[in-house]
């Protein structure tokens, strides 16, 4: 079997979540015998290509020109939603914009800003003429599966859109190699690993940390558009707080391996790698509840309100008492890892082939 992935074209620069959930899925697939090809335009589709797999329903304009395609198509949603922090924690003209143009016309906006910049080009000029949202309606009617992260997410996303394709849910996971739980390590300190912008909300925890005095290690590079928030990140930041570059998973999983605990209190998250990440090497998470969280960390975090500096202080202080890392570990190894997502999606593809 032969099957095509195409995600935002961008996926490689400015890695995300879904960049490793794409790679990741696709290594576990090609130890089913399943043959993955990361193509970037309907040209590269050939008659040895048997289905094509898209990454991220939030951008539309990358899927629109493959539709035409006569082969089985499935979709991992991957569907986010900034409305809140668009419209709560931006200022000035931008949260002015937000509001007016509301969540689909917020990521039209968007998606124009960022081809117009030569961050993403708009492959199909059908989006600019639909829409966001029309956009991803014409995807889900001409789609055979929809592969939500969790339950939350596809009744979020049917509670938007209006579609009868049928579904599986697909775990994100890890990969329980390179993160396991390294028992009799000594673990002190924070760490938070993500995009540094607005979303990931950076800002608020390293205010909550500035009372705490806790060590922590903010890890990530500036996402684009966002350089004056790290600035603002940097500048906010006490002594005890360190910034560090992206980092490959490799490196990250040693420093997972020493922490006590991880926080990302982002506005949302379908999951929050990251996040999964940490704990699955035993970090105490410390997560908002905004997106789909809860599905994943609802036995094992600590969590906080993205807008409250207070509330995140006091989940910091409560995952910081806590000594249960190897079952928090042991949580995440038996429930998400890429072998079960993978296994998942291929039972999905033969379906269709």
């Amino acid at each position: 079997m032969k099957v095509a992935f195409v995600n935002r074209s961008s996926a490689e620069k400015v890695v995300g979540g879904d960049t490793i959930q794409m790679k990741s899925t696709a290594s576990e697939l090609k130890k089913l015998g399943c043959e993955v090809e990361m193509v970037h335009s309907a040209d590269q589709i050939t008659s040895e290509h048997q289905l094509i797999h898209f990454f991220n329903i939030i951008r539309p304009q990358e899927i629109l020109p493959f539709l035409k395609l006569k082969i089985p198509k499935v979709v991992s949603s991957i569907y986010v939603d900034y409305s809140e922090f668009d419209q709560k924690s931006r200022s000035g003209l931008q949260a002015k914009i937000a509001k007016s143009l509301g969540k689909n016309g917020t990521e039209y906006m968007k998606a124009l800003v960022r081809h117009f910049k030569g961050q993403e080009k708009i492959r199909s000029q059908s989006y600019i003429l639909k829409g966001h949202k029309k956009a991803i309606q014409s995807v889900l009617n001409n789609i055979d599966y929809l592969l939500p992260n969790s339950h939350s997410e596809y009744e979020r996303f049917v509670h938007d859109f209006s579609t009868k394709v049928p579904y599986e849910m697909i775990p994100n996971g890890v990969d329980p190699e390179l993160f396991p739980y390294l028992e009799n390590q000594e673990r002190k300190g924070l760490l938070c690993v993500g995009r540094i912008e607005g979303g990931k909300n950076q800002l608020n925890l390293i205010l909550a940390l500035n009372d705490l005095k806790i060590p922590a290690r903010i890890i990530g590079r500036s996402a684009p558009n966002h350089q004056a928030y790290n600035e603002a990140c940097m500048n906010a930041a006490e002594s005890h707080i360190r910034f560090e570059d992206f980092m490959p998973q490799e490196e990250l999983a040693k420093l997972y391996g020493e922490a006590h605990m991880h926080a990302l209190p982002s506005w949302f998250e379908t999951t929050g790698l990251s996040s999964l990440e940490a704990a699955a090497s035993g970090c105490i998470p410390i997560v908002s509840p905004k997106g789909d969280v809860q599905e994943y960390f609802s036995e094992i975090a600590e969590f906080c309100e993205p807008e409250s500096v207070e509330s995140i202080k006091r989940a910091i202080q409560r995952a910081s008492q806590r000594k249960d890392h190897e079952r928090v570990s042991n949580y995440v190894h038996s429930q998400f890892t890429w072998k079960i997502a993978a296994e998942r999606s291929f039972s999905v593809y033969q379906k269709l082939i």
